[in-house]
């Protein structure tokens, strides 16, 4: 079997097994040592999903019904086609966050240039004890992180590019998915800083790499403050001031 082949083989093989590893966990309840001083993992899925259960189920909705609709709205949006296709069980829920976990490693395993970084990824942080036991949980954490190294996928793919439409289109992204993180769970409302802070040191490192302080350098940068300020005024405009009473109280 060739070299080139392997690689090819192994990825799909590595997906696999990873995705089947989560099998047994899928339909139990959350192990007793997962988290032993709090409540979360017993009680959040239910809350993570309620509304938009209720509204598949029943046709109603109700945004004060607890907060997470509103601190979060984009969990319960990426749930709903599916529990109208599939149904509100609770193993739906938790499919949606470990299809989508799993996506994201072949996302990073099938780059060329990312495989590396996908098996160190896989080794030391998707096998690690907590993060496996919650990639199979139907809450918002994960799917936040995913979020976040997807924007990072696109940040990397912006310093492949030379073309400036191209490179503009892939910070655009990167910025995107920095936003649908926080829009998932607002207390990762900071991860909107990662793509500006990251490409301004990057642009910084450029200009005393050439010893060329120059504007031109710095364009990457610029772009990523425009859309991150974007998607922050309009998370800001459209979604927190319409709902900042229950937001804040």
């Amino acid at each position: 079997m060739s070299m080139q082949l392997i690689k090819k083989i192994l990825p799909a093989f590595i997906i696999i097994l990873y995705f089947f590893l989560h099998f047994p966990f899928l339909t139990s309840a959350p192990d007793t040592m997962v988290d032993p001083f709090m409540r979360h993992a017993w009680t959040d899925e239910g809350l993570y999903s309620s509304q938009i259960r209720n509204y598949v189920d029943h046709g109603s909705f109700d945004i004060q019904e607890n907060s997470t609709f509103v601190r979060g709205p984009l969990f319960n949006i990426i749930q709903y086609p599916f529990f109208s296709i599939f149904g509100t069980n609770l193993i739906v829920g938790r499919l949606i966050v470990l299809l989508f976990t799993v996506f994201i490693l072949f996302l990073f395993l099938h780059h060329p240039k990312l495989r590396n970084f996908g098996f160190y990824m896989l080794l030391f942080a998707l096998l690690e004890y907590h993060i496996f036991q919650f990639t199979h949980y139907s809450m918002a954490e994960l799917m936040c992180i995913d979020f976040i190294l997807l924007g990072l996928y696109f940040l990397f793919l912006s310093r492949q590019y030379e073309h400036v439409k191209k490179k503009n289109l892939m910070i655009f992204l990167s910025t995107f998915f920095m936003f649908c993180s926080y829009c998932t769970k607002v207390q990762f409302l900071y991860v909107g800083a990662i793509v500006p802070a990251t490409l301004f040191f990057l642009s910084l490192n450029t200009s005393l790499y050439k010893k060329n302080v120059e504007i031109k350098n710095f364009y990457p940068f610029f772009w990523s403050m425009a859309f991150s300020a974007f998607f922050a005024g309009l998370y800001y405009f459209a979604w927190f001031l319409p709902n900042k009473d229950f937001y804040i109280s």
